[in-house]
C-alpha cells in the first residue's frame, strides 16, 4: 500500500480506533451513552436543528459547556469517517503526514466510555425519537473526563501538494467514500475534571451561517 492511503485510511496511530457512522447532512454529534436519556429529556435546541441561534439556546450551552455534548461541523455532507485517538496530542511527525485545517479544542465526559458517535441521521433523539433509521457509533475508551481536540483534514490542499491522490486510490480500489478517514478525536484525560477548555460547537462556522 502506497504511504499516501494510510492518510485516507489510516490509522494516524497505532491504537487509534475508527468510527464510520452515515450521514447526510454537517453536524456531528459526541456523548457518553449513559447520558443519551439525560440528553434527550432536556431536549436541547441542538438535536432538532442548528442555526445561528442554536449557540445561544440556554439548554445547548449547558450540555455543550459542560463536555456532556460534543458537537462539530463538516466541511461537506457525507459519511462520518473518523478516529479516536486516547492519550497526547498528535506529534508534529503525524501531522505531517497530511494537511489539516487548524485543530480545535474542548472537553468531554466520559463517565462510562461508551463514546456514542452520532449524524442527524443516527441520532436517537430530536425527529427521530428513539428509532433512527441509521445506527451511530460506539467506541470504547477508558471512563475519564477529556480535552478533545478535533483535527480535521484537508483534502484540497493534500491534493494540491501531491500528499494524497484520492483519483488514483479510488483507481486502485481504495473506497475513498465509506472508509476514509476525514477527522482524527484526540481525548487527553484531564487531571482535574473540571479544569481544561471549555466545551464549544466545534468548526461551527461550517453549521452556523
Amino acid at each position: 500500500m502506497k504511504p499516501s492511503y494510510r492518510i485516507i485510511l489510516g490509522p494516524i496511530r497505532d491504537g487509534a480506533k475508527a468510527a464510520h457512522v452515515y450521514n447526510d447532512g454537517l453536524t456531528v454529534f459526541m456523548y457518553d451513552g449513559a447520558n443519551e436519556a439525560r440528553i434527550r429529556d432536556a431536549d436541547p435546541k441542538a438535536i432538532w436543528y442548528i442555526d445561528a441561534d442554536t449557540p445561544h439556546d440556554p439548554t445547548t450551552a449547558a450540555l455543550v459547556g459542560s463536555g456532556d455534548l460534543v458537537i462539530y461541523g463538516m466541511h461537506g455532507d457525507g459519511e462520518i469517517g473518523l478516529e479516536v485517538v486516547v492519550g497526547e496530542d498528535l506529534t508534529e511527525a503525524e501531522r505531517l503526514t497530511g494537511r489539516w485545517y487548524e485543530p480545535q479544542r474542548g472537553r468531554i465526559n466520559l463517565p462510562t466510555g461508551r463514546l456514542c458517535i452520532h449524524s442527524f441521521n443516527s441520532l436517537p433523539m430530536g425527529d427521530n425519537g428513539d428509532a433512527p433509521d441509521s445506527d451511530g457509533a460506539v467506541v470504547e475508551v477508558p471512563p475519564a473526563s477529556y480535552s478533545v481536540t478535533l483535527h480535521r483534514k484537508d483534502w484540497d490542499t493534500m491534493e494540491f501538494e501531491g500528499v494524497a491522490d484520492l483519483e488514483e486510490a479510488a483507481e486502485a480500489g481504495v473506497d475513498i467514500w465509506e472508509a476514509r478517514i476525514n477527522d482524527i478525536v484526540v481525548l487527553t484525560r484531564l487531571e482535574d475534571p473540571e479544569g481544561g477548555v471549555p466545551g464549544a460547537i466545534l468548526f461551527s462556522e461550517c453549521i452556523i451561517p
